[in-house]
């Protein structure tokens, strides 16, 4: 059984990621944190109803 198939919700927020226009998404290392790289920032404040979003103190 996989990861996603036993806990589908990390795979929800993955896909949830790449919805928002991540170019990567993926677990960490220790499977702590799901996370995405975006090359824009609009819009990504909705995402903090699925956790915390940190985003960069400058571009």
């Amino acid at each position: 059984m996989s990861l996603f198939e036993k806990y589908p919700l990390i795979g929800d927020i993955k896909a949830k990621l790449y919805e928002y226009g991540a170019i990567y998404a993926s677990m960490s290392g220790s499977g702590s944190s799901v996370f995405g790289i975006f090359n824009d920032l609009e819009g990504l404040e909705e995402l903090n109803k699925y956790g915390k979003v940190y985003f960069p103190a400058e571009l």
